[in-house]
C-alpha cells in the first residue's frame, strides 16, 4: 500500500461520514409531509414571483431552503467522495474489498444512482430548472393540495412528476444504504489495520 493511502482513504471516509449526516438529517421542502410541504411550496412560489413575506413567512422559507441546502450538499459529498473512497479502498486492500459480500452489496446499492436520469423538478437545488417550469410545477402540486380542477394535462403531468419523486427517493435512500456499508466495511478494514 502507497503511503499516502491510508491517510486518503481516513480522509475520504471522513467527508462521507459528513455527507451521510447531513443527507440523511435534513430533507429537501419537496419531500416534507403534508400541510408543511404545502407551506414550504406556497413560500417557494411567492419567492419566485417576489411575492412580499412577512417576517415569519422569510424565516420559514429561509430554514426550508437551508435544510434543502444542506441536504443536496450531503448528497454531492457522497456523489463525489464515494467512488473516490472505493477506488482507494480497492488499491489499499484489494483482496478484503473484492471479495467482501458487504462490498458487492453496497456496488450493487450505490450504482444505479450514477446511471439513474429521472429526476423530479422539485429537486431543482441539484439540477438547475427554469424559473417558469419550476411554478408551473409548484402551481399544479397547489391546485392538487387544495383540491382545486386539474386540466387532463396538469393530472397527467402531476402523476409523472409524483412517480419520478417517489422512484428518485427510493433510489436515493438505497444510494445512502450503500454508502452506510461501505462505511461500515472500512471500519472492519480499518480494525484489521490497527
Amino acid at each position: 500500500m502507497p503511503a499516502w493511502g491510508m491517510p486518503l482513504f481516513v480522509v475520504s471516509g471522513l467527508l462521507m461520514l459528513v455527507g451521510i449526516y447531513l443527507a440523511i438529517k435534513y430533507r429537501p421542502y419537496c419531500t416534507l409531509k403534508s400541510p408543511e410541504r404545502e407551506l414550504a411550496m406556497r413560500l417557494y412560489k411567492k419567492k419566485l414571483m417576489n411575492v412580499n413575506m412577512s417576517s415569519d413567512e422569510i424565516q420559514k422559507y429561509e430554514l426550508y431552503i437551508r435544510d434543502t441546502k444542506l441536504y443536496a450538499i450531503g448528497m454531492r459529498i457522497l456523489l463525489l467522495i464515494t467512488p473516490i473512497h472505493t477506488l482507494i479502498l480497492t488499491l489499499i486492500d484489494p483482496q478484503f474489498s473484492l471479495l467482501s459480500g458487504i462490498y458487492i452489496i453496497s456496488a450493487v446499492l450505490i450504482v444505479p444512482t450514477y446511471i439513474y436520469s429521472s429526476v423530479p423538478v422539485c429537486f431543482s437545488w441539484v439540477f438547475s430548472v427554469e424559473k417558469e417550469t419550476l411554478l408551473n410545477t409548484i402551481t399544479i402540486y397547489l391546485k392538487k393540495f387544495k383540491g382545486d380542477f386539474l386540466s387532463d394535462e396538469e393530472i397527467k403531468f402531476y402523476k409523472d412528476e409524483q412517480y419520478t419523486d417517489k422512484e428518485f427517493m427510493i433510489v436515493s435512500f438505497l444510494f445512502k444504504i450503500g454508502v452506510i456499508l461501505v462505511l461500515f466495511l472500512d471500519l472492519i478494514l480499518l480494525h484489521g489495520y490497527i
